[in-house]
């Protein structure tokens, strides 16, 4: 089962979301649904904070905490079940629930396209070949000994199609890329970028 991870944060705001009725949720769906394609009016986040008896910026954390729901369901291709488990995990009432359910599943196909337009394409490792070519002499220099390393990656588009990339380098920089290298995948090991990963992932 696949479920949301909501920070601590949006924990809490999810208990402020319980002290609202069916239909005032139903409009915060409905303003949340629109500042996905437009930027949330400032004005009209003031207004209704007014009549709700809240400060602003609260309310625009509860739209924008609703609008992060809509897409990490459509992105994550949730069912009713697992969205269902995620929220009342993390203590949402049924009734308010239903709301946000019903509005998650009624944009879903169009929030999941709206995704694979803007996402980033990436590449991944297919295959490597790579050889050791040594420079032993030059018109000027008749002793001489330089040599570099050329690689060639095969690597794969989402789509399966292949992309090859020559790359050729000195001793020094391979030296230099392998300690960057190894740097970062002891990064990736950290608690941090863990925690990163599991929320992007």
């Amino acid at each position: 089962m696949v479920l949301l991870h909501l920070s601590d944060k949006q924990k809490e705001k999810i208990s402020l979301l319980n002290t609202f009725d069916e239909k005032i949720i139903r409009e915060f769906c409905r303003i949340s649904t629109e500042s996905i394609n437009k930027e949330i009016n400032t004005k009209a986040i003031s207004n209704a904070a007014a009549k709700l008896n809240i400060q602003p910026p609260d309310l625009k954390e509860l739209i924008e905490l609703i609008t992060w729901i809509f897409l990490e369901n459509a992105r994550l291709d949730l069912n009713v079940k697992e969205l269902k488990e995620s929220l009342l995990l993390v203590g949402i009432k049924e009734e308010i629930f239903s709301e946000i359910e019903l509005n998650a599943k009624t944009n879903q196909n169009q929030l999941q396209n709206l995704i694979d337009k803007t996402k980033i394409e990436t590449l991944s490792y297919d295959n490597l070949e790579w050889r050791v070519d040594i420079k032993l002499a030059t018109r000027s220099l008749l002793e001489i000994v330089e040599p570099e390393i050329v690689f060639k990656f095969d690597l794969k588009k989402g789509d399966e199609r292949r992309v090859t990339k020559v790359l050729q380098t000195d001793v020094v920089n391979l030296n230099y890329l392998t300690n960057s290298l190894e740097n970062a995948l002891n990064e990736i090991k950290s608690n941090y970028c863990r925690k990163v990963f599991r929320n992007i992932v």
